[in-house]
């Protein structure tokens, strides 16, 4: 077993090129559908090459992580929601709709 992780360490060789690594934070201003108040939200991304993990604070729905997807210019991209804490839940602006559950 010793001999054969030899073999293997010595095909091991190190090429020049390199994936990006970058990370960002910021933060977009919404309303609070119940008192019209400003409420922040903060948002984390991380890219790794063609992949990107975006971190929000609330809970987000499948429709906000679609509209992500269609938006991001990188092949992999990833919604995280409860990143660093939480802040509620946060549907989509359709669901507003009066009597839904998503809303209540």
């Amino acid at each position: 077993m010793g001999n054969d992780a030899i073999d293997i360490a010595k095909g091991i060789s190190c090429t020049t090129t390199s994936r990006k690594l970058a990370i960002t934070q910021g933060s977009f201003t919404t309303q609070n559908k119940k008192d019209g108040s400003d409420v922040d939200i903060p948002v984390g991304a991380i890219r790794f090459g063609d992949a990107a993990f975006v971190g929000f604070k609330p809970e987000l729905n499948y429709v906000t992580e679609q509209e992500l997807w269609a938006a991001s210019p990188y092949s992999h991209t990833i919604l995280l929601s409860f990143v660093n804490g939480d802040q509620k839940y946060m549907p989509d602006a359709d669901s507003y709709t009066p009597g839904t559950h998503r809303v209540r």
